[in-house]
């Protein structure tokens, strides 16, 4: 309240005026106006696309692996070791998870997985992710060899070896590489009479 010599003059308390605007506001809104309904759901909650296969989901984490060695940012000798990694990690895979889906085939297994896939249809769908997996690898080691060829790093095929290459290989190979074969032969032929897997990533001392 205000008193002027005058007069008095008796002033709208601000907090009145401010409640009586928020109750015309409430006042005017429609009271039927009905509740919001929830979102459809992108992805039946029943159906089995709300799983990621976990055989797609690794191959998918490997191109990811690839992809590092896409990125020019990364020195070109580490671009070059994550596409050896990505090549090592595929070998693997089939060697172990394909491998198991294709024993589930031989065994006649048709229960289907969290995705809603058999044994088989796994198998036909990771071999076409694979494929494609493999045609980009091949791709990217055209692109790092000819990169390594300007840095002179050089891989040679066959026909750019030199007579003396051959002989260092030969030798190499008669005297370090294939007694470490016929000894694994000889083993693995007691043991279980078959010629024994190659892992390419293994390292002889």
């Amino acid at each position: 309240m205000t008193v002027s010599s005058n007069s008095t003059t008796i002033e709208p308390d601000p907090t009145l005026k401010t409640m009586t605007k928020a109750k015309a506001t409430l006042e005017s809104l429609p009271l039927d106006e009905p509740a919001p309904q929830p979102a459809t759901p992108a992805i039946d909650p029943a159906s089995p696309d709300r799983f990621v296969n976990r055989e797609l989901s690794w191959l998918a984490f490997n191109r990811r692996v690839l992809e590092e060695a896409q990125n020019t940012r990364h020195p070109l000798l580490e671009r070059l070791r994550f596409l050896s990694i990505s090549a090592s990690n595929l070998d693997e895979f089939y060697m172990v998870r394909a491998a198991g889906l294709k024993g589930m085939v031989g065994a006649g297994v048709v229960t289907l997985s969290d995705d809603g896939r058999t044994p088989a249809q796994q198998i036909a769908r990771l071999d076409q992710a694979a494929g494609e997996l493999i045609a980009d690898q091949q791709k990217m080691w055209g692109v790092l060899r000819a990169e390594l060829r300007a840095a002179e790093l050089y891989v040679l095929e066959t026909d750019e070896l030199s007579e003396e290459d051959r002989f260092w290989l030969d030798k190499e190979f008669r005297e370090a590489i294939y007694p470490v074969l016929t000894r694994w032969r000889s083993i693995r032929r007691i043991r279980f009479r078959s010629f024994p897997i190659s892992v390419s990533h293994w390292r002889c001392n």
